[in-house]
């Protein structure tokens, strides 16, 4: 997740520091157990450069907006067993740059399912922006802040539910045609990163279309909307399956019936 929390309206600068490997680091672990990693950050520019590690806490709002929080500010935070290396490091110009983490996990025996924290980085100085025209009066410039989000996932090994609930199907009209949207969330303890497809059949039980959804990461109570498109239909019933396949043993899926006008 690469987040930028300012931008200029000239145009986005490019992040100077760049991130080696995946954004996600997941580790299957038992209570008592130490895990390590490392973050590999890349400097493609011809100064050094200034990164900031530290932790925050990570969730969705009730629309599948994403929340940041101060670390240990949920119940499955695993920010407080994360000790980094270093919170502050120089990249020099043209090279990369290893830092190292360990997760340790308590010795608790009633720890269960998947708990989670963000690892942010983020360059110790903003990227200049440009100044905005002001005749009459004193110049704004806004300076762009960009950062990473690596998400340091712990998933307990041993028993914990996994379990996806569809809310609030609205059936959407625009000029496009018709949309189906639907809320997913996640009410198990185990975080879920289903794909979504729709299949949409007529009267007839023929499938009329497939529709593939977003990709989805969700976190035992988060949230993830999805709009599947289903363009202009001739009118007459339908009957909806939309189906989130985790690629393991859970499936989950949601049958719905509606009536497409004759506008």
């Amino acid at each position: 997740m690469l987040v930028a929390l300012a931008a200029t309206g000239e145009g986005r600068a490019q992040p100077r520091i760049g991130l080696m490997g995946d954004l996600v680091h997941a580790y299957t672990v038992q209570p008592g157990q130490s895990v390590e990693g490392l973050v590999v950050l890349a400097n493609p520019q011809d100064r050094p450069q200034t990164v900031r590690l530290y932790l925050q806490d990570y969730r969705t709002d009730d629309q599948g907006h994403p929340v940041y929080a101060e670390p240990g500010s949920h119940a499955r935070s695993n920010a407080p067993w994360i000790r980094l290396g270093q919170s502050t490091v120089t990249v020099p110009p043209g090279e990369q740059l290893a830092v190292a983490y360990a997760i340790r996990v308590p010795p608790d025996g009633t720890l269960t399912g998947t708990y989670w924290s963000a690892l942010m980085v983020e360059p110790g100085e903003a990227e200049p922006g440009a100044a905005s025209p002001a005749p009459d009066g004193p110049r704004v410039s806004i300076r762009q802040v960009w950062r990473y989000a690596i998400h340091l996932v712990t998933d307990i090994d041993g028993p914990g539910e996994a379990r996806l609930a569809f809310v609030r199907p609205r059936l959407l009209e625009d000029a496009g045609g018709l949309a189906l949207q639907v809320d997913m969330v996640n009410e198990g303890v185990r975080w879920l990163r289903p794909q979504v497809w729709l299949e949409l059949y007529d009267q007839e039980g023929r499938l009329a279309t497939r529709v593939d959804g977003a990709p989805a990461h969700l976190y035992p109570g988060d949230v993830a909307r999805q709009r599947l498109e289903l363009g202009s239909l001739p009118p007459g019933p339908y009957e909806v399956l939309l189906v989130a396949d985790n690629g393991d043993a859970h499936v989950f899926a949601a049958h719905y019936r509606f009536v497409a006008g004759s506008h």
